[in-house]
C-alpha cells in the first residue's frame, strides 16, 4: 500500500504547525518578554485623556503654518502643548492642540484666548474643546493597568 500524501482542499501541501510549535512559542515568549522590558524601563507614553489636560480642535479659514499655532500655544506658558494638523485632505486648515492640565488656570480659556489674538477671532473656529480633570485621569490610568495586565 502506498503512503498518500497529505493536501489541502485547494490542492496545496498543509502547513505543519505542530512540528514547528516550539520555534513559535520561544519566538512569542521573545516578543512578550520584551515589551515587559520596555514598559518597566520606558514607562507607557500617557496622553492627555490619562493625565488630565485639555484638547481643542481649531479651523483656520485661511492655510496657517503649524509652526505659528505652536508658537502661540507654547506663549501661554501652561507647558507642554502639542500640535497636530487634522482632518483629511479636503480639509487641512484643521488641527488639534493638547495642553497638559495646570491648577488653578482656566487652561481652555487662557489658549482660545491666546489663539484667537493671535490670528483674529473672524480667522479661527473652535470645532471641539474636551476636558479631563486629574481625577479622571487617574481613573482611566489605573483602569488600562488593569487591562494590560489581565491581557
Amino acid at each position: 500500500m502506498e503512503k498518500k500524501e497529505l493536501t489541502t482542499c485547494m490542492g496545496k501541501k498543509p502547513f505543519p504547525f505542530m512540528k514547528l510549535r516550539w520555534p513559535f512559542i520561544f519566538v512569542s515568549l521573545f516578543f512578550i518578554g520584551m515589551s515587559a522590558y520596555e514598559i518597566v524601563v520606558n514607562g507607557l507614553n500617557l496622553g492627555i485623556d490619562f493625565k488630565g489636560g485639555v484638547k481643542i480642535l481649531y479651523r483656520f479659514n485661511e492655510p496657517t503654518p503649524i509652526e505659528k499655532i505652536r508658537e502661540a500655544a507654547e506663549s501661554t506658558n501652561l507647558g507642554g502643548a502639542e500640535v497636530i494638523q487634522f482632518g483629511g485632505a479636503e480639509d487641512t486648515n484643521q488641527y488639534l492642540v493638547r495642553v497638559k492640565d495646570t491648577k488653578g488656570k482656566d487652561v481652555a480659556s487662557l489658549l482660545n484666548q491666546k489663539i484667537q489674538a493671535v490670528f483674529g477671532v473672524e480667522k479661527v473656529e473652535i470645532l471641539s474643546q474636551e476636558v479631563v480633570g486629574p481625577k479622571v485621569g487617574h481613573d482611566l490610568q489605573n483602569k488600562a493597568y488593569l487591562s494590560i495586565f489581565l491581557t
